[in-house]
Order: C-alpha cells, then sequence, then structure tokens
C-alpha cells in the first residue's frame, strides 16, 4: 500500500549585499559638453556619495585621475580627447558603507562639435483625440531621435495665447502623455486645448511640436433624482402633486424634461404619464386618479444624451390616506 506523508517547509529569504551600478546620460562624451554620471543602488538609502573621474587611452589600463573632476558632472576639455573616461563613486547604503561603483564611457572623447538638437518623431502639429472624462494616461508617448545620442527630457509649454499645458502631464523620461491629476476634461464646457511638447538634450538644444487635443463627447444622462414628494390636491381628490428634486448637472447637458410613472400598490406594471415632450417643471400633476387608492411614484430626469435610471419609489393617496372603517354589524349573542 501507499503512504503519504507532508510536513511544512519554511522557506526566508535573506538579505544580501547588492552592488550599485553606474550609468551616463550620453554614450558620446565629447569637449565642452557636460557628462553626467547616475548612480543607482538596489539596497537603496544611498548617502554620503563623492565622484572622481578618471581617464585613459584605452579604456581599461593607465587610468589617472582627473584632480578637479570630483562631482557627478564632468565637461571634458580639450586634453581629454581621445580618452575614455571613467567615473566611480563612493558611498553608503543601508547596508553598508565605503562601497563603490564604476563606470567607463563606450567611447573616447570626441572633439568639440556643433551640438545637434534631438528631432521629435511626431508630426508637427500633432492632433490627439482625448475622451471627455478621461483620466491618467492619453494613451500616447512622444519619442525622438538625438544625432548625438544625448539623453532627451520632456517638458510642455504654452503657446503665447494660452495656459492650456497646465491641463495635462508629461513623464519627463518616457514622454508619456497623461491628463492632469486635477483635471476634469468635459465637452459641454471646452472641446480642445493646445499646448507644445517639447524635447531637450543635456546642453539646452531642444526641439518642439505643437500639440492639439480634441475632447470628444460621451453620452451623459442624467444622474437618478432622489425619491419624489407627493401631495394631495386640495381641489381634486383624483389628483397627486408629484414634485421633483433635480440632480446634479456638472459637467453634463442640462435637464429637458422629466418623466412621471405610476401604479396601484398591488399592480405589476407601470403607467406612463404622457405629457408636453419637453417638460422640465419640477411639479407636475398627476391626474385621473382613483381617489384614496395607494399610489406608487417614480420619476426621471432626461437631456439631450440620454434618461437617467428611475427614481426611488414614493407612496401617495389620492385625496389623502384615510384611516381603514368598520362597516356597521349586529349578532346574537346567547346569555
Amino acid at each position: 500500500p501507499s503512504v503519504d506523508h507532508s510536513i511544512t517547509v519554511t522557506v526566508t529569504v535573506t538579505d544580501v549585499e547588492e552592488a550599485g551600478t553606474v550609468g551616463f546620460d550620453s554614450t558620446a562624451p565629447k569637449v565642452g559638453t557636460a557628462l553626467t554620471a547616475i548612480l543607482t543602488d538596489p539596497d537603496g538609502s544611498v548617502s554620503g556619495i563623492s565622484w572622481q573621474w578618471a581617464k585613459s587611452s584605452d579604456g581599461s589600463t593607465g587610468w589617472s585621475d582627473i584632480t578637479t573632476a570630483t562631482s557627478a558632472s564632468y565637461t571634458p576639455v580639450a586634453g581629454d580627447m581621445g580618452n575614455y573616461l571613467r567615473a566611480t563613486a563612493s558611498y553608503t547604503d543601508n547596508r553598508a558603507s565605503g562601497k563603490s561603483a564604476t563606470a567607463v564611457t563606450a567611447s573616447a572623447v570626441a572633439a568639440s562639435s556643433a551640438n545637434n538638437p534631438p528631432v521629435i518623431d511626431q508630426a508637427d502639429p500633432t492632433p490627439i483625440d482625448v475622451a471627455e472624462n478621461s483620466a491618467g494616461t492619453t494613451g500616447v508617448t512622444f519619442t525622438a531621435a538625438d544625432p548625438d545620442g544625448d539623453m532627451v527630457t520632456w517638458s510642455l509649454s504654452d503657446l503665447s495665447d494660452s495656459t492650456d499645458s497646465d491641463n495635462f502631464a508629461i513623464d519627463s523620461s518616457t514622454g508619456e502623455l497623461s491628463v492632469g491629476a486635477t483635471t476634469r476634461l468635459n465637452h459641454e464646457g471646452l472641446t480642445s486645448y493646445r499646448f507644445y511638447v517639447n524635447a531637450t538634450d543635456p546642453s539646452g538644444a531642444s526641439d518642439q511640436i505643437t500639440v492639439r487635443i480634441a475632447v470628444t463627447d460621451v453620452d451623459e444622462p442624467p444622474d437618478a433624482p432622489d425619491a419624489p414628494t407627493i401631495n394631495v390636491v386640495a381641489s381634486d381628490n383624483a389628483a397627486l402633486e408629484v414634485v421633483i428634486t433635480p440632480p446634479g448637472t456638472r459637467g453634463k447637458p442640462s435637464i429637458i424634461d422629466y418623466d412621471l410613472r405610476y401604479r396601484v400598490s398591488t399592480a405589476s406594471s407601470w403607467t406612463d404619464v404622457l405629457g408636453a415632450a419637453d417638460n422640465p417643471a419640477t411639479t407636475q400633476n398627476i391626474l385621473s386618479l382613483t381617489p384614496y387608492a395607494q399610489y406608487e411614484i417614480q420619476v426621471r430626469a432626461d437631456n439631450d444624451e440620454g434618461a437617467s435610471p428611475w427614481s426611488d419609489t414614493t407612496i401617495g393617496w389620492p385625496g389623502g390616506n384615510r384611516a381603514p372603517m368598520l362597516a356597521d354589524a349586529a349578532r346574537s349573542v346567547d346569555e
């Protein structure tokens, strides 16, 4: 016979020391153009960073420190031309002090030349459709090519006659365009936005295109009204007055009509109140009811883009809610 046996195994993931890395903001160092080293350490909590740059003719041996280069950024001079550069960071992280990380440029320092600005790949102008009420990303990410291999930084700016860029945001590294965190796009309020998208290299050279956002319409029917208030009509015991509390319409088309429906509380089907095609009055009467019967009543709101859900139900009695009455009766009782 087979025999089964099981045990519980607990695996503890222990923390280990992980090396930091250094990268550069450009793959093509040039005389007269600042080069910035960037330290990353997976252990986190990096502090006390100090830098030392050095140069070598072959990128592997004969390194000599550049005594004046002791910060994260260094601008190569004519004497560095033809040499590879090395940046070394000494620092402390949350596991240990005295750590270091080093990187060497992929190519030797080139002669100074006219800087080439980045070129944005998208057309100028670029049209973008965004549905009203959208939040977060627009689904559009801008890209650019830099002839010198420089890192590109993205930003937004305004045309001279607007402040539309305040309503949007762009990731400075990836170029992803998003709706601003506090912006609510409303087609009924504003149908378009215009602003510039900028791509800039470390020297400040840039490219710029105009973006035109078209806010597309989305059907926005009203919210359901609250349950109506029902009043007796003193002059007509076959009628009820219905008082409607309008729902909020912020960012939606105005209400053009209210629909009413009713049924006797014991009935299963509703009767619609037929009246003017568009009746936005918030006080309306239902006529030709059965006096003193119990009715259930609901309302809904309409605008140019649809109808709301029906409201909760309110009970009403034409002529008022009468107390039940006992019929006269007589009977004999034996003594």
